[in-house]
Formats: structure tokens, sequence, C-alpha cells
């Protein structure tokens, strides 16, 4: 089975969440793991992330699209983590 991986945010105008940790960090530190786990499991995996700075946020989202659907993936994860800070109870 082919899975597609983006690791959420982190190109050009497309910035992920910073609160309690920044988002594009922790995505970074855990998404190649997500994608070994799944390699391991015997899945085809593509990390459709674009590497390219200066992308707007279409052009960004675009990418992964593109990329994703001409890998022909099944399923297509895309990976965020909550970083909003906040100081409710």
């Amino acid at each position: 089975m082919r899975i597609s991986v983006e690791f959420g945010h982190g190109t050009g105008e497309d910035r992920g969440g910073e609160g309690y940790l920044n988002e594009e960090k922790a995505i970074r530190e855990y998404g190649p793991l997500v994608i070994a786990g799944l390699e391991k499991l015997g899945y085809t995996v593509l990390n459709c992330a674009p590497t390219m700075a200066g992308l707007t946020l279409a052009q960004s989202l675009a990418y992964r699209v593109n990329a994703s659907n001409a890998f022909k993936a099944i399923f297509h994860l895309c990976l965020h983590v909550n970083a909003f800070e906040t100081d409710v109870a």
C-alpha cells in the first residue's frame, strides 16, 4: 500500500503554530519516525512535504496534493501538533 506523508507546515508562508512548543520543530522530530515505522510495516511511503523555500500557502498545499496524487497514494497523512498556548486550568 502506498502512503504519502507530509510534515504539516514549514515552508514559505506556510508556518506552524508556536506556543508551548514549536509545531514545525516537533513534527520534524517525530515525522521521520512515523515514516520509518510505516516502512518497517511494509508500506511504500513518500514524504511529500516541499523542500523549496519561498512558496505561498497555496503553492505549498498544491505541491503536497500533486505529489501525493502522482505517487498514487491510497492514504495521505498530514502531521500536525497542537502548539497553542493557554493558561486554562
